[in-house]
């Protein structure tokens, strides 16, 4: 039998605790959202996406679809949750992901490409960590680039006393 509570860190605070449209489990922590679903392999974990590492929120009412995206490689894409009208978690994801953003700037790379460069704060951790999204074609190897965003990160740093 699987239980409807996910493994949380020490200290790890249960904020919202919901069922998606189809009855499997949501949990709305102070740190992370965590969803098992019940079509997965019985062994499956708890999918967990920590609120620093989801980029962005997107909520269609019509649709009932909580979209969380998360544009950091080697992770998870993000969640794509069907949730009924009225569901807390709603209003949790968008305070907590704003919540950890402390910093947030446009970089310009050349031509049509752009980047946003963030800070995050982990939850719990106090760690700082930086998110890069790239729009458009760009070389990561391209050391113009490199240059263009550590010089964007290091501006935030000291804008921000980061």
């Amino acid at each position: 039998m699987r239980t409807a509570v996910p493994p949380l860190a020490r200290r790890e605070r249960p904020l919202t605790r919901e069922r998606d449209l189809s009855g499997d489990p949501v949990v709305g922590t102070d740190r992370a959202v965590y969803h098992r679903c019940a079509a997965a392999p019985a062994a499956a974990a708890w999918q967990r996406l920590g609120w620093e590492e989801i980029d962005r929120v997107r909520w269609e009412r019509q649709a009932g679809l909580l979209t969380l995206a998360s544009p950091l490689p080697g992770r998870a894409p993000g969640l794509a949750l069907r949730l009924p009208a009225g569901a807390r978690l709603v209003a949790l994801a968008g305070e907590r992901v704003t919540a950890t953003t402390l910093a947030c700037a446009r970089v310009r790379l050349g031509g049509e490409a752009t980047a946003w460069v963030s800070a995050r704060c982990r939850p719990g951790a106090g760690e700082v960590t930086w998110v890069v999204t790239v729009n458009g074609g760009y070389d990561p190897e391209d050391l113009d680039t490199q240059a263009l965003l550590l010089a964007a990160i290091h501006q935030l740093r000291v804008q921000m006393g980061i």
